[in-house]
């Protein structure tokens, strides 16, 4: 990422912002290219879920414009790069501003995924939006509740009141 950088953006950036951090000086549309290549070739899963919560998450709700990105990555037709846009969503929701029509939207897109490690990437979403707003986990899983995958709904109810999450997977058993 280094060599897509400019000294002179980064010392801009620097005093703009008022950092303390070190800035490299790389524009979004460079970084853009470097995080989708780095998901793209990232070996392990461990790697691929710090890149996208910590890096592309941040950028996102740094930067909510770049939401359009991820909207892409979840139809793309590489599974790690569809794990990674659903992933970035823990970065706002654990910030306190999660982004609940994306989501919702991405919930929806890839409810029926055959892919384990996408279910369960959206099953940790839903799992860390329920220690915030267990209603609205609640409220989005029941109707679903009958093509959720297992790992998802396991995942979903895991911090739900004992009475919703009983009784969400009971409808699932049924």
């Amino acid at each position: 990422m280094r060599a897509q950088g400019d000294s002179v953006r980064a010392a801009n950036e620097k005093r703009y912002l008022k950092s303390d951090f070190v800035h490299i000086g790389v524009p979004v549309p460079a970084l853009r290219k470097v995080a989708v290549s780095a998901v793209k070739t990232t070996p392990t899963r461990d790697e691929l879920l710090a890149l996208a919560e910590k890096v592309v998450g941040r950028l996102v709700v740094r930067h909510p414009d770049l939401g359009s990105v991820l909207d892409a990555w979840v139809a793309d037709p590489y599974m790690w790069v569809r794990r990674a846009a659903v992933l970035a969503l823990l970065a706002g929701i654990r910030n306190g501003s999660p982004d609940l029509v994306r989501i919702d939207k991405f919930g929806d897109a890839l409810i029926g995924e055959r892919e384990f490690f996408i279910r369960k990437a959206l099953g940790w979403v839903l799992r860390e939006l329920s220690k915030k707003d267990p209603g609205w986990v609640a409220r989005w899983v029941e109707p679903r509740v009958e093509v959720i995958s297992g790992v998802t709904l396991r995942e979903a109810v895991r911090w739900l009141p004992e009475e919703d999450a009983g009784r969400l997977r009971a409808t699932q058993r049924r």
